[in-house]
């Protein structure tokens, strides 16, 4: 979770029309809209701020700002603001109790994630979907949440490097870049087509696991792209740093190839992912819970797959009756699969 300093324009000595801003993600995933305010502890500053969040404008989708005069006064004195236009600082917050949160300062230089799903236009024509051994599928369901990939868990050595770049600086740069990124983030991956069958080999144990559905159109999913080689990138670091204000639309895009590129190898997989501020839960993990953002849709069971549809049935009622559940079967004649609809 990430907020960006904010200010409506006028930059009042004064703080008046300062803020803090989050993506609706964010807002979503941390803050309830029956909270009528939350309390905000800034660094160095005994007394805490209270904020307002029952104004409608702050759940709508442009507005979602925390606005305080005393955290523009805050950020005034500690010389945050006024800042150049583009380079707004961040901060990570932390929460630290039931509607109560504590600012942290962020020296640490990061892409602007922000800005780069705002360049990649592209959405997902349909469903996306997610492979599992039977006893992980039958654990998302059972819980209703998906768990959030981190780092360590990648099996591609390449993920995160999706670009080559010959000046040791600019090397040593990135990697630095990567590293910062992974301590907050991690992925949730999906796969816009549930038919392949390498996937159901790979991914949902040689077709006795399962295939989830889901509508993402409330997540900033972005596709993944593959390639033979590594896009070569020669860009100083003071032209990355100021990204996307130095960016050249007819240059190649280069944050949207270090977190997007991978290797043709992988181009089965036909990719989407979101990426996620990591807040483990008691065992570690961080999870997504199912919601207005990610909303289960499909079921299908694998080819080989002992489950049976009346289980199946039984847990996704308790999340919706809006949800399919599916055999996966054989198509005659071809080398493919096709669903089977089991009525009731």
């Amino acid at each position: 979770m990430l907020l960006t300093a904010w200010n409506n324009g006028a930059h009042h000595l004064s703080g008046a029309g300062y803020g803090l801003k989050m993506s609706a993600l964010t807002r979503d995933r941390y803050f309830n809209q029956s909270w009528a305010t939350i309390t905000l502890e800034l660094p160095g500053q005994s007394d805490p701020v209270e904020i307002d969040i029952s104004k409608k404008s702050f759940w709508s989708s442009t507005c979602r700002e925390l606005v305080s005069q005393d955290i523009g006064k805050w950020l005034i004195s500690n010389n945050y603001a006024p800042w150049i236009p583009g380079l707004a600082p961040q901060f990570l917050p932390e929460k630290v109790g039931e509607q109560r949160f504590r600012l942290i300062e962020d020296s640490e230089e990061r892409f602007p994630i922000d800005k780069i799903l705002q360049r990649q236009k592209v959405k997902p024509a349909g469903l996306l979907y997610r492979f599992y051994k039977h006893e992980y599928g039958y654990k998302a369901l059972k819980e209703k949440r998906l768990r959030i990939t981190q780092a360590k868990d990648l099996n591609d050595p390449f993920e995160l490097s999706g670009i080559y770049v010959s000046d040791p600086n600019m090397q040593n740069y990135l990697g630095e870049q990567k590293k910062n990124f992974l301590k907050y983030s991690g992925l949730l991956c999906f796969s816009e087509n549930w038919t392949d069958l390498i996937m159901w080999a790979h991914y949902a144990d040689a077709h006795k696991g399962l295939c989830l559905g889901f509508d993402v159109s409330g997540l900033p999913v972005l596709k993944v792209n593959y390639r033979e080689k590594q896009p070569l990138v020669d860009r100083d670091i003071a032209r990355l740093r100021n990204y996307p204000a130095t960016h050249d639309d007819n240059s190649e895009d280069l944050p949207l190839h270090f977190f997007l590129t991978k290797s043709k190898d992988w181009q089965y997989e036909k990719e989407w992912r979101c990426f996620i501020d990591l807040v483990p839960d008691v065992d570690g993990n961080t999870y997504e819970y199912f919601s207005g953002m990610i909303k289960l849709k499909e079921v299908i069971i694998g080819l080989h797959s002992e489950e049976t549809v009346k289980n199946i049935r039984e847990i996704t009622n308790k999340i919706s009756h809006d949800i399919d559940v599916y055999e996966a079967r054989k198509m005659t004649g071809h080398f493919a699969l096709e669903k089977y609809w089991i009525p009731e």
